[in-house]
Parts: C-alpha cells; structure tokens; sequence
C-alpha cells in the first residue's frame, strides 16, 4: 500500500534486518540492503523495512511524517510477515549506504532469500535476482554453506 508520502506498505516474505526508528520504535532492515552488509554491494531503489505487526500503526505515521527524500527515486516499503520477527535478536550492526545500522545476521538473510526465491507468487526476474543475492552471499560468507 503507498500512503504518497514514498512509504509503501507490503505483507512480505523475505529476509529482514532490525532497525531502532528515529522515535526507539523496532524496525527492520532487509532482503539486498542485507545482502551489501556482507557482501560486495549491488545499488537497489527499494529500502524494505520489515516491523512487528503490532507497531505497524505507529510506525507507518512515524515514517510518513519523518521519511523524506526529496529529488530520490528511493522507494520505503513496509514488511510486516511475523516468520522475520525472531531475526531482530541475532541482528548485528553493521555499515550500510554511509551508516551503521542493525542487520539481520548472515544465516538469517540467507534464509529470508530462500523463501523468496521459493514464493511462487513472486515475479521470476525477482526471484532470479534473490537466485544472485543468495550466491553472492554465499560467495562472501563460505561458513553459510555448511
């Protein structure tokens, strides 16, 4: 759902990465943002930010009032799928675009690209650049291939 303030929000099914919001609200970072955290960086226009449910009210007027990127092709889209939600406690910081910020940990994303390479609703150009964000991860972090 846009709201046209560049906030869109969306039931996903892919990897998340925590994130504290400007107000100490959680909120999580994820699918190729997650990926550059460790792995050789790829430019996307999506910021996808997963969150709980629960704070999906509060934190869709946060962003809408706070969110801006005047000029930016940037796009914010809300994830609230709850199978990421446990990602939030074994998130690391790390740099990410110029900051340092939670990231859900490596087996983590791995396995959030996993299920959406696996979402049959997906479109296939998606799910085959998932395919690339899975072999890069796997490229720059060989102990996930165990």
């Amino acid at each position: 759902m846009h709201n046209g303030a560049g906030v869109r929000r969306r039931h996903g099914r892919r990897g998340a990465t925590p994130h504290e919001g400007r107000r100490g609200a959680p909120a999580l970072h994820e699918k190729s943002e997650a990926v550059n955290a460790y792995s050789p960086p790829v430019v996307t226009l999506d910021l996808d930010v997963a969150i709980a449910a629960g704070d999906l009210p509060r934190m869709e007027k946060s962003l809408a009032e706070q969110f801006e990127a005047p000029g930016s092709d940037l796009r914010l889209q809300l994830q609230t799928d709850p199978r990421y939600e446990p990602f939030v406690r074994r998130a690391r910081v790390r740099e990410m675009m110029g900051l340092r910020l939670p990231v859900a940990a490596p087996e983590d994303v791995l396995q959030g690209k996993i299920w959406a390479v696996q979402d049959a609703e997906r479109r296939p150009s998606k799910r085959q650049n998932d395919l690339a964000d899975i072999a890069r991860l796997l490229d720059a972090q060989p102990a996930l291939r165990a």
